[in-house]
């Protein structure tokens, strides 16, 4: 068995022992030396790929000293593929390379990838794509008061004692407000109480608040998100079973609709929505009314989101109870209580708005061209 080099016309055989390995055998169809001095390898096997080119001058020693690389390589009983750098060897075994360094190509292709940004003329395109996506600062102004009767509002909600769901349910109903419970809503023999309380912080999250907002190609224009944090004195520390958590929840936001529906300093339609379909996640959605008041932000083609939120610092329930591997359903009737991921990664939701926020602004800090690249992903 022999493996044949083809340099300036002249070949030169590489003797192997006569006990080939058993890459060797897997591979010996697909290794080829081209003319140039390029020892390729198939890529799609899993095998390495590394491409030079040397000099004619320099075909000689680099063939001499290929030969005696391979020669040691049999003695120890490797198997593997001589580039044209130095007579450097390279295994062939699938488990090594998916590890392996970038090629000289790849290289020189994440740096040209680097530099792109700094052409003049992707710049330009650049420059005159993202005013075209990014709101108006002249439609801000009403958008900014809206969101200040807002704050205003909710700061002065008063609060409301414990009851039973159902029963703290009835009044908002009078109101024509429902509330959004979950799956499987609460019952009349429910052993828990719901009350309300002023939100304890309320922050602008999301897009907006790091001024990286896009218009949505639809026309649904942008949103604008604002995260309430539910004070821990409505929760306890038993309330991630059994869906508690969720009913509180959702009693909380229907609050939060009626007092806004009820306000006459704002023109908004007050609505549920839900990710997903995901009724343990709604949130508020107020799309402007128009009627001409200073807080009209028609033109601004904004909705407002509003989302519930918790303090992992202040609440109750404990974050070791919400791992993957915890059951939080507990069914009476069976003696296996199965794990509740799902369920818990919802209520682990409520903890994401002010960690997703601060993330995306050290990310915006840390990379100059961060802001455009995720404009431009969006």
């Amino acid at each position: 068995m022999s493996l044949k080099r083809k340099h300036n016309d002249s070949l030169a055989t590489i003797n192997q022992p006569l006990k080939k390995s058993k890459i060797l055998q897997d591979h010996e169809s697909d290794q080829e030396i081209s003319d140039d001095g390029m020892d390729t390898v198939n890529i799609g096997r899993g095998e390495f790929d590394e491409s030079a080119t040397s000099e004619d001058s320099e075909d000689d020693a680099s063939d001499a000293e290929d030969s005696d690389e391979e020669q040691g390589g049999e003695e120890t009983g490797e198997t593997g593929v001589v580039n044209g750098h130095g007579g450097r060897t390279h295994p062939l075994h699938p488990k090594t390379t998916a590890f392996r360094a970038p090629t000289i190509q790849e290289i020189r292709m994440i740096k040209e990838a680097a530099d792109l940004f700094r052409s003049n003329s992707f710049k330009l395109q650049l420059d005159a794509l993202l005013p075209t996506v990014t709101p108006k600062q002249s439609h801000l102004p009403p958008l900014e008061k809206c969101l200040f009767e807002l704050h205003s509002i909710l700061n002065n909600l008063p609060p409301i004692s414990p009851n039973l769901p159902l029963a703290a349910a009835a009044p908002l109903k009078t109101q024509g407000v429902s509330v959004p419970w979950p799956t499987p809503p609460p019952t009349a023999e429910a052993k828990f109480k719901v009350s309300f309380e002023k939100p304890a912080d309320i922050k602008v999250t999301g897009s907006w608040a790091n001024k990286l907002s896009v218009i949505a190609k639809d026309g649904e224009g942008f949103n604008v998100d604002l995260a309430l944090t539910m004070p821990p004195g409505v929760f306890n520390e038993k309330d991630y079973l059994n869906a508690r958590f969720f009913h509180k929840r959702a009693y909380y936001l229907a609050v939060v609709a009626a007092a806004i529906t009820q306000s006459k300093t704002l023109s908004v339609s007050v609505s549920y929505d839900c990710p997903q379909g995901d009724l343990r996640r709604s949130y508020l959605v107020l799309r402007p009314s128009p009627n001409g008041s200073a807080a009209d932000f028609t033109k601004s083609k904004a909705n407002i989101r509003i989302h519930l939120a918790l303090d992992p610092s202040t609440s109750p329930i404990s974050l070791s109870r919400l791992s993957p591997s915890h059951s939080n359903l507990r069914v009476t009737s069976s003696e296996i209580n199965r794990p509740t991921p799902t369920y818990n990664n919802a209520l682990l939701q409520a903890y994401t708005p002010s960690a997703h926020l601060l993330s995306i602004h050290s990310f915006k800090t840390q990379i100059d061209s961060f802001p455009q690249a995720l404009s431009l992903l969006r």
